[in-house]
């Protein structure tokens, strides 16, 4: 039982830290697609790694340490959206304000 819970841990650690690996591999090619005139653009795929990653550990027979959790700050896509939640919660009142209807 501890060589299946081994390999399925294993296997959620490692597709979590492909997806990480892949969030740096997007970020770098829109910056560079972003220069050119039909540059494309592919889509944030945030929170998806980190969770891969501590689910893994979680299925994986070693004591868990809640330091694992800075796997959210490795992920860029993770930042990023985390980064923007304050800015889209003072737009989002800006536009609440001036579409006010009056009675």
């Amino acid at each position: 039982m501890v060589l299946v819970r081994e390999i399925i841990g294993a296997i959620f650690i490692f597709y979590g830290s492909l997806i990480i690996l892949q969030n740096y591999t997007r970020q770098f090619n829109n910056a560079k697609n972003a220069k050119m005139k039909n540059g494309k653009h592919s889509s944030a795929a945030p929170f998806i790694g980190p969770i891969g990653i501590i689910l893994g550990f979680l299925i994986f027979p070693v004591k868990f340490s809640p330091l694992i959790f800075l796997v959210f700050v490795i992920d860029p896509d993770t930042v990023l959206i985390v980064k923007s939640i304050p800015f889209l919660i003072k737009e989002f009142i800006r536009y609440k304000k001036e579409n006010r209807t009056t009675h």
